[in-house]
């Protein structure tokens, strides 16, 4: 799930191999992701690492698809 701090929307979406899926915006996910809507967009376009944003839950399903964590 992802949750945009400042714009007070969320997105329940499914990671594939080739593209994400938006389907809704509750349910059940694997692990919840909070930020700007800029940041999540970035990470969604591969532009930005999972690293340095809120995250709980179990990411493993964003491992695969995820460009490589850098540290600061």
């Amino acid at each position: 799930a992802l949750h945009a701090s400042d714009r007070g929307r969320s997105w329940l979406v499914t990671i594939g191999p080739d593209r994400v899926q938006s389907f809704s915006d509750d349910g059940e996910a694997d692990f919840d992701i909070v930020a700007s809507a800029s940041d999540l967009y970035t990470l969604l376009w591969h532009r930005r690492p999972v690293y340095g944003l809120a995250l709980t839950g179990d990411p493993t399903p964003l491992v695969p698809w995820q460009v490589p964590l850098r540290n600061p």
